[in-house]
């Protein structure tokens, strides 16, 4: 997400496959930086569902997930790289990099028939980023990357809800455990957990207007800090 993008990434799938190109570029060398040291290395990766918001909108959402997903799970799986508008590149080094595959939960998304990013599902209660975070579509990526990286072991790396709604927000934890715990006893390789974030911050797309942490900005626990650990 460039600093002050406006249009661009949100909006234009040739333009978001540019800068996933250059992301996954610095993921990959960052990879063989780490790699030479005793410890595991992670690569976190973006991971949401994507849906037609009407069935004319599925060739859009073809693009958008490619974009989003098949492009650094083609990279894992295959070592190519394939995005619209910039053809398709090979780099067997991406075959098998990282010791851990952690997944960003990010909210589903919908595509319009312009080719636009919505929320999904229609009408659902959206948070301070203007998307719908749903847990039950996690369950979803979790099987996903499993099946087509050959059971990788996963971590969730990211989760939280851009919210002052404190209940909300324990809610959607204990669901997203939930599905975590339900894609482990289906043998999925899901070894942790991450709260997106731990001390609020700055949002790119709110600034300081929208909480989401579980320690506000003075690091002060928050109502729910002890609820979602207990």
């Amino acid at each position: 997400r460039p600093p002050g993008g406006r249009g661009g990434v949100e909006d234009v799938p040739e333009v978001a496959a540019d800068a996933v190109a250059g992301w996954l570029e610095a993921q990959l060398v960052g990879w063989h930086l780490l790699s030479s040291g005793r410890q595991p290395v992670m690569g976190v990766f973006g991971a949401p569902t994507v849906h037609a918001v009407t069935p004319g909108a599925d060739v859009a959402r073809r693009h958008w997930d490619q974009v989003l997903n098949g492009s650094w799970l083609g990279l894992l799986s295959d070592g190519e790289l394939a995005l619209p508008g910039r053809g398709v590149r090979r780099s067997d080094d991406w075959v098998g990099a990282f010791d851990l595959i952690g997944l960003r939960a990010d909210p589903p998304v919908g595509v319009t028939d312009e080719g636009r990013l919505t929320a999904w599902p229609v009408g659902a209660r959206t948070d301070g980023s203007g998307f719908a975070p749903e847990p039950d579509e996690l369950s979803l990526v979790l099987e996903r990357v499993h099946e087509t990286l050959g059971d990788p072991t996963l971590v969730v790396a990211a989760h939280g809800v851009t919210t002052t709604d404190d209940d909300w927000r324990v809610e959607l934890v204990r669901r997203t455990v939930a599905a975590i715990e339900g894609a482990r006893h289906d043998g999925i390789d899901v070894r942790g957990y991450v709260h997106d974030t731990g001390i609020d911050g700055y949002d790119w797309h709110r600034g300081f207007a929208v909480p989401r942490g579980v320690v506000d900005r003075d690091r002060r626990p928050t109502p729910s800090l002890s609820r979602v650990l207990a």
